[in-house]
């Protein structure tokens, strides 16, 4: 398989884990979190470092050049 199209794909699911992060961070579990912790849950703290790890490594297999 071609690593450019690799790339692409970690791009686009790191940006969908990006957005179930949001989603999830604006949920009611995650508000009652932030008022009895003062932290967001442990779920959306996992999807932003996974979309944030999948965009970095997307974003270095498309820029990377081949040797």
């Amino acid at each position: 398989m071609n690593n450019k199209a690799l790339g692409v794909g970690l791009l686009v699911a790191g940006g969908l884990l990006l957005l179930l992060g949001i989603n999830e961070s604006q949920s009611t579990a995650s508000e009652i979190s932030k008022i009895l912790r003062n932290s967001p849950t442990d779920r959306s703290i996992w999807f932003f470092v996974g979309g944030g790890v999948a965009l970095i490594v997307g974003l270095y297999m498309v820029l990377a050049r081949r040797a």
